[in-house]
């Protein structure tokens, strides 16, 4: 009888299964770099189109100075540092700019931004490695990889909190507390190349 052989099955071997929260808000900004308009009392100022790699060159600075990015990515920022009216309302401003380009709340772009600084030499290095360039993508698709690269490297057990760390809303948004980077512990970072 002819036919298709027939196919050897292989043994069963239990694969962890990675749960990739659902942080990506518009994945239009990971698809490609987009301008952003920041208002400030009425008036628009043009955050051009850039790359991750624009990006990260400031926000991944210790410590970030919001300055540095009104400086550099917005088109005639200078005037706006200049202006002592502005005051917060820039800050918030350059806040939501960083969501919108991240593609998620600010602040779990910015953690994840202090996770793959610390922890360049695996995460960085495993991202560079796999052909994926911060001056290739859009910042939100950059963070995308980021998140899975950890998640995929990190001790599942370390997992849960660790996105509980990343997710947790900044205490400053509630009652003016600071906020917390999210942490693992030494041994567990240095596992994540193994």
């Amino acid at each position: 009888m002819a036919g298709h052989p027939r196919a050897v099955e292989s043994p069963s071997v239990e694969v962890p299964r990675i749960q990739v929260p659902h942080q990506t808000l518009d994945p239009t900004w990971s698809v490609k770099p987009l301008p952003v308009v920041l208002t400030i009392q009425g008036r628009d100022y043009e955050v051009p189109a850039a790359m991750a790699a624009d990006w990260l060159l400031v926000l991944m600075q210790d410590p970030i100075e919001l300055d540095d990015m009104v400086s550099t990515m917005v088109t005639d920022g200078e005037e706006l540092l200049f202006d002592e009216a502005v005051g917060m309302e820039l800050y918030d401003a350059c806040l939501e700019v960083i969501s919108h380009v991240s593609g998620r709340p600010w602040w779990q772009a910015m953690r994840l931004i202090a996770v793959a600084t610390q922890n360049w030499n695996t995460v960085g290095a495993e991202m560079m490695y796999r052909g994926f360039l911060a001056q290739q993508v859009s910042l939100s698709a950059w963070l995308d990889v980021l998140l899975l690269v950890i998640l995929k490297m990190i001790d599942p057990k370390e997992a849960n909190m660790f996105l509980l760390r990343l997710e947790d809303p900044p205490k400053e948004l509630d009652d003016g507390a600071e906020a917390t980077e999210p942490e693992m512990d030494r041994n567990a970072f240095l596992a994540l190349g193994q």
